[in-house]
């Protein structure tokens, strides 16, 4: 599996926003379903690593919750755009790790992001043109805060 952007392809477990190596530095092997052959080597956590992740999750959670619906739109546009720009190389590894035919795996990459996250993104862009009281309860005034 020859990928353009080798970097898509992790062995270490992300927690707190980086790369980390199990504790214990042990891993276990990703298999490809189709041949058995090995893909990679990946952490293998512990309760440790779980704990870890779960913590930095639970302090992360207030600073997506404080923004706006805006910012939470631009980030998810940006990641929208690394899946489309990554797209085939993707696909090439949830090929090797499920077995889906590649095919599949690129329509997964191509129409799944853009269901929930292309879509809601362009719908914080709107502004509104409607003439309405303050007090309705107009989706696109709610998120640019119009009342």
């Amino acid at each position: 599996m020859e990928l353009k952007n080798k970097a898509l392809l992790q062995t270490n477990a992300f927690i707190n926003n980086r790369w980390v190596a199990a504790r214990a530095e042990k891993t276990f092997k990703v298999l490809n379903p189709a041949n058995g052959s090995v893909i990679t080597n990946v952490a293998d956590c512990t309760p440790t690593e779980t704990e870890m992740a779960i913590k930095a999750a639970h302090k992360a959670f207030p600073l997506w919750k404080n923004k706006t619906a805006k910012e939470r739109g631009a980030l998810m546009r940006k990641w929208f755009d690394l899946v489309m720009a990554n797209a085939d190389d993707l696909a090439l590894l949830m090929t090797a790790e499920q077995g889906k035919p590649l095919t599949e795996a690129k329509g997964d990459c191509n129409h799944s992001p853009t269901n929930w996250c292309g879509r809601h993104h362009y719908s914080l862009e709107f502004s509104c043109i409607n003439d309405h009281p303050q007090n309705f309860a107009c989706h696109s005034c709610r998120l640019h805060g119009c009342y």
